[in-house]
């Protein structure tokens, strides 16, 4: 299929034209160039998330997996109307932003990867970080996971917070683990090649070893 050649010239045009006007009148390339191979990629890997551990939800709608390209621009500098990316989301909860999730995002000239949980609740991060500090399995549990994710170039996002919470006393390198309130990984603008989303083989892998991060996040967190 012309996926994903097709979808990011509209990425590539769109990001030149950020507005409201060049969307109207390319209304059809979205459909025919963004919508229609979104909705077919998911509905085709649907059977492949279904069979994860977890199993991974997998919608073919916008607000399901396929989010949507306008922004929200109500709190944001940044107006321009949309986010010249494909973003889709496989989820194991009951909501997609509330429960660990594999993420893949087609950029106009890159392809992003990622899993994890963004945000995690007070009742999941306590959990957390009980899971970090005193259960040693399960820390080396998730060093296990994270190693393998590095193969696919994907590493944890940035600490959030600037010091490990009171009342939680572990080593280095576990106590950066603490310094968090999510556990995300991505490729951090990694080299991978738009054309890498039709590698089946690849992908599935990469789907393998994110769905890991994601059992352990259930497991020990909770799904949402």
């Amino acid at each position: 299929m012309t996926f994903p050649h097709a979808t990011c010239a509209f990425l590539k045009d769109l990001a030149r034209n950020n507005n409201r006007e060049w969307f109207a009148a390319n209304k059809p390339r979205y459909q025919l160039e963004w919508l229609e191979p979104a909705t077919a990629f998911v509905s085709e890997v649907s059977a492949s998330m279904a069979a994860l551990a977890p199993p991974h939800e997998a919608q073919a709608r916008i607000n399901g997996s396929i989010r949507r390209l306008q922004r929200d621009t109500r709190f944001s500098q940044d107006k321009t109307p949309y986010d010249p990316k494909l973003h889709l989301i496989f989820w194991t909860g009951d909501h997609p932003n509330r429960s660990p999730a594999i993420h893949v995002a087609l950029h106009p000239e890159r392809l992003g990867i990622g899993a994890g949980l963004f945000a995690m609740n007070a009742a999941q991060l306590d959990r957390y970080r009980h899971a970090i500090a005193t259960n040693r399995s399960a820390r080396g549990q998730l060093d296990d996971i994270l190693t393998g994710l590095r193969h696919y170039d994907c590493a944890l996002t940035d600490e959030t917070l600037k010091r490990a919470p009171k009342g939680f006393d572990v080593a280095e390198p576990h106590q950066t683990l603490l310094k968090r309130k999510g556990l995300v990984v991505h490729n951090h603008q990694a080299a991978l090649a738009p054309e890498t989303i039709a590698d089946a083989a690849w992908m599935a892998s990469f789907y393998d070893a994110a769905a890991a991060l994601n059992h352990w996040l259930v497991e020990n967190v909770g799904d949402g």
